[in-house]
């Protein structure tokens, strides 16, 4: 990961100006498939902690958009917290939104936030990108920070 010509610029960066910088999420090599990982970098230019996707978004949609990321990804198995300056914050990716127990295990780590970098599609994110946003925080008694794609992020995914 530390070779990675991205995250060694953002690293620069994070060092440069002193700041925490949280990765969204990046495509990492793992053998044979990618973890899906986001990555903080702390103001010391360090990577403090990554988080890789636990949850993997295999469906198929009634628009007949198809998605198995299972073919390319293998899923993480540990939920991650980072302690800030300003609080706790707990790492997760997109799908695993839709997972509340995901979120109330990592909620038993006294967590301030959790932040939830994510690429819903047009078709499913208009119909719960904000409730399950709303629902999350409501359940677990904590601020939500979730950024999601906007535009096409493939020719056919919206």
């Amino acid at each position: 990961m530390n070779k990675d010509p991205l995250i060694k610029e953002i690293k620069k960066i994070s060092k440069k100006n002193k700041k925490w910088i949280l990765i969204g999420s990046l495509p990492i090599k793992d053998k044979n498939k990618y973890r899906n990982r986001s990555i903080m970098i702390g103001p010391k230019g360090n990577i403090v902690n990554y988080y890789d996707k636990i949850k993997m978004f295999d469906v198929k949609l009634q628009n007949k958009e198809k998605h198995q990321e299972s073919k390319t990804y293998k899923p993480g198995k540990k939920l991650v917290s980072v302690n800030l300056p300003w609080g706790r914050l707990g790492l997760t990716i997109c799908f695993d939104l839709r997972f509340p127990e995901i979120y109330r295990n990592l909620s038993k780590k006294n967590l301030h936030f959790i932040s939830v970098p994510s690429a819903f599609t047009k078709v499913t994110g208009e119909k719960h990108w904000l409730d399950l946003l709303k629902a999350r925080a409501i359940e677990n008694f904590c601020y939500i920070f979730a950024p999601n794609q906007t535009g096409k992020n493939t020719k056919k995914r919206e």
